[in-house]
């Protein structure tokens, strides 16, 4: 086959040799349960106790960790927040309308109710500081933060001068033994209280701050470490040192959105709630993050819900392998799987044939399961397993093969109920050596070969696995003052003989010229380059 050129005579024979080549989530589960005024998560006995509202009568329901339904808990009277206690021995929920605490034994389900007395209205409850407190008043404009007794019933009000006029929430953590956490609206406000129930019950302001101006009522979680309270304000999430309610770090929501929940994983990670109103394209998001606060993934479930069906001041927590919110009174549930990081890491970024490749797959994953499988699949093979092993102390699995063509690694690695499956892959490239060289007189001056004129340069190229039409191309510089300037590349396939021949024909004489052979990289192997060649062409 001839080569088309645009050069006049040079002469000289250009041999090109290519060598013969012996014969590879979170995903969001939509409502599960509907009338739901509230849940609690048993992360010991992985459970869910939701408060619900069914056929006009009120239910506290035990759910699997995906909302099956387990048991109906007898006795409850009335609907409302239920929480642990933080033993887990029992679950606690304040009813307004009974005047009343019910108090459920998370191990054999009984229950008994606590009366608080008339008019108490009791909202909200928690525990911190060795005891209970709850939330007292009947009326938005609500009275006072009370320690009760859970057997006889007695509270004890404390209020302090200052504090807010509307309702405010109550938060408290184990991580914190001896605060509650107090968030109110208008303005906006933050108020860590030193509690104790040790003796004659105490109650007393530590550190308060305003996180907006004004707007709705700001929502606060305790990290597992209890050095950090995040605050979900207005457009922004704040993190704030538990100790002096200073600023440590904040995030902002995007433009027309409201921060409305925070929570935290056992191991840090966190989970931050957003919504927009938009018309009929209201939603939530609803963000994961590492315990670093970077962004781990995000959800954004449309409701076409209008303002005041969303209330996520209360609804919102992760259990040990979901997490759970409620929208419309209506329970969902995003499974929570945390990433496994796999990669693939090679000793060289191209080999040669025939070299063996050193292979490391590195994973990065809290599982217990520590096996790792490599499969390789060599261009024009099958799939085949290379090695299926648990990684080393340091994450690492070893392997070597041989590489006879560009050959797709595969690594994979089955996670569990709380780490993501990860499959990654790789490609490992071989060279395809290519040698060239001009063939007739010659003499050399310098690194050029002088040549004599001719009308004929022939390109020669070895079999490739006996394959004919394999593509070479063949670039022509030629160099001027500021160095060396593109001239032409032309390409052609190998004829049945492996042997291609081209006419140059060409006035630059003494000029100086430098070619090579460069492959496609077909049949496997990666795109190779001959090396440069220099003649000074002559008469």
């Amino acid at each position: 086959m001839s080569l088309r050129m645009t050069l006049c005579a040079v002469g000289a024979l250009v041999v090109v040799t290519v060598p013969a080549v012996p014969s590879s989530t979170y995903a969001d589960s939509g409502p599960i349960y509907g009338g739901v005024r509230g849940f609690a998560v048993d992360v010991e006995r992985d459970r869910i106790y939701v408060s619900a509202f069914q056929d006009g009568a009120a239910e506290l329901l035990v759910t699997s960790p995906r909302g099956e339904v387990i048991a109906s808990v007898d006795g409850i009277a009335g609907t409302g927040q239920p929480v642990m206690s933080n033993d887990g021995s029992m679950v606690l929920m304040a009813l307004p309308g009974q005047d009343a605490v019910a108090v459920v034994d998370s191990a054999t389900l009984s229950t008994r109710t606590v009366d608080t007395g008339p008019g108490t209205c009791p909202s909200q409850i928690t525990e911190t500081g060795g005891g209970f407190w709850v939330l007292v008043g009947c009326s938005e404009h609500w009275d006072s933060v009370a320690h009760v007794d859970l057997e006889s019933g007695h509270l004890r009000p404390f209020t302090v001068e200052g504090w807010p006029e509307h309702r405010p929430t109550i938060t408290a953590s184990p991580a914190l033994p001896d605060t509650l956490v107090l968030a109110s609206a208008e303005p906006a406000r933050i108020d860590l209280l030193t509690a104790s129930a040790t003796g004659v019950p105490s109650l007393s302001i530590r550190a308060s701050r305003e996180v907006a101006p004004g707007g709705e009522r700001p929502v606060a979680a305790v990290s597992p470490d209890g050095t950090r309270i995040v605050v979900s304000s207005e457009t922004r999430f704040l993190d704030l040192s538990s100790d002096s309610l200073e600023t440590m770090s904040e995030s902002s929501v995007a433009n027309g959105h409201t921060a409305a929940n925070v929570a935290f994983r056992y191991d840090g990670w966190r989970a931050d709630v957003h919504y927009s109103y938009a018309g009929s394209h209201n939603a939530y998001i609803v963000v994961m993050r590492r315990p670093d606060g970077s962004e781990f993934r995000r959800f954004k479930v449309p409701t076409g819900l209008t303002e005041g069906a969303f209330d996520f001041s209360r609804s919102f927590a992760w259990g040990s392998r979901h997490l759970y919110a409620v929208v419309a009174n209506t329970l969902r549930v995003f499974e929570q799987r945390l990433p496994s990081g796999l990669r693939i890491r090679l000793d060289q970024e191209r080999y040669e044939l025939g070299d063996v490749a050193n292979v490391r797959v590195r994973l990065q994953s809290d599982s217990p399961n520590r096996r790792v499988s490599l499969y390789a699949t060599q261009y024009g093979g099958d799939r085949r397993l290379v090695t299926s092993a648990d990684v080393d102390e340091d994450g690492y699995l070893h392997a070597q093969l041989r590489v006879r063509r560009n050959t797709e690694l595969e690594a994979h690695f089955d996670g569990d109920a709380d780490n993501e499956d990860a499959t990654v892959g790789r490609l490992a490239r071989v060279e395809q050596p290519i040698r060239t060289w001009l063939k007739g007189y010659r003499r050399m001056s310098g690194r050029y070969a002088v040549y004599g004129a001719s009308d004929r340069t022939r390109v020669v190229a070895d079999p490739l696995d006996g394959q004919p039409r394999d593509f070479l191309c063949f670039r022509v510089y030629t160099a001027e003052d500021t160095g060396w300037t593109y001239w032409y590349t032309d390409c052609g396939h190998l004829d049945q003989s492996l042997t291609t021949s081209a006419r140059l024909r060409t006035s630059l004489v003494g000029d100086r010229v430098r070619v090579r052979a460069e492959w496609e990289g077909k049949r496997g192997f990666a795109t190779s380059l001959g090396p440069w060649k220099y003649y000074r062409v002559v008469r």
